[in-house]
């Protein structure tokens, strides 16, 4: 018997067996997207976070105040862009949207047990 094709069961076992490996990987794949967005998110916010601490140690006394009197200062992304501090695109990556410069900040506190500065981040996205 010469066959030429294939018959009805056999096409709906290849799309059932589809199926199944769809129904595995898919969800596995969405789950690494987003850990991987989740980890370049986190690498970005320590990125900004080691621009600020750049920042703060070239201009403290210039244009950063910080001492017993003074508790915390408040830097731009704005500035940390402008002064050439961070470069490229910053875009939060959960929403797709690019951070609103001028809003967004980095609020820089002195630890009062150490010489060392805490940088604590808002981060707000551009409105459409």
């Amino acid at each position: 018997m010469n066959k030429k094709g294939m018959t009805l069961v056999e096409l709906i076992t290849v799309l059932v067996v589809i199926g199944m490996i769809a129904v595995i990987t898919i969800p596995t794949i969405i789950k690494t997207i987003n850990k991987s967005k989740e980890q370049t998110t986190d690498i970005q916010e320590a990125s900004i976070k080691e621009a600020a601490n750049s920042y703060v140690s070239k201009n403290v006394g210039l244009n950063i105040f910080i001492d017993d009197s003074t508790i915390t200062e408040e830097i731009t992304l704005e500035t940390l862009v402008n002064e050439g501090y961070l470069k490229g695109e910053l875009k939060n990556l959960k929403t797709n949207k690019e951070y609103n410069l001028v809003k967004s900040k980095v609020i820089v506190s002195k630890n009062s047990y150490s010489k060392s500065y805490n940088y604590e981040l808002k981060l707000y996205d551009v409105t459409p």
